[in-house]
């Protein structure tokens, strides 16, 4: 069974005859590989490197505060008091590190490389079109040369 459509003569007594399914399964070919392409550019995550940043001045100004605050407090009381005022000083700067820190994680989960799984999608639907078309891309008949006289 020959399709003489789709014959190519390569020399005398040789014929390539290309077989439909097999240029189907190139085209699914070109077609995965041009999709990956495409995946590989489109999602590639956005680089969004913030750096932390530094809370040691807040820091450093509530504890120059409870120096201040301690030398000036000679009686029990008057320490129960600084040391809250302190602990207020410290709670807000925890309070910024913390908003900062919820600021970072969300930005970090934004930049997720979401690639591979749809390279995977792409190579699993590449694989199911070579398995419905499962024949050879060509093939080589002989065929019986006859002189004419």
């Amino acid at each position: 069974m020959t399709d003489t459509a789709n014959a190519a003569t390569i020399s005398p007594g040789t014929r390539i005859v290309f077989s439909t399914l097999g240029l189907v399964r190139a085209g699914i070919a070109l077609v995965a590989v041009i999709a990956a392409i495409v995946v590989w550019i489109a999602l590639t995550p956005s680089s969004h490197h913030a750096s932390a940043p530094s809370f040691s001045t807040s820091i450093a100004a509530a504890t120059a505060d409870d120096k201040a605050n301690q030398d000036q407090a000679s009686t029990a009381p008057q320490q129960q008091v600084a040391n809250g005022w302190t602990a207020n000083e410290y709670l807000a700067v925890i309070a910024k590190q913390d908003d900062q820190l919820a600021s970072l994680v969300s930005k970090s989960a934004e930049a997720i490389d979401s690639r591979g799984p749809a390279l995977l999608l792409i190579l699993l639907l590449a694989a199911a079109g070579f398995g419905a078309t499962i024949t050879p891309l060509f093939r080589r008949e002989t065929v019986e040369v006859t002189a004419n006289v």
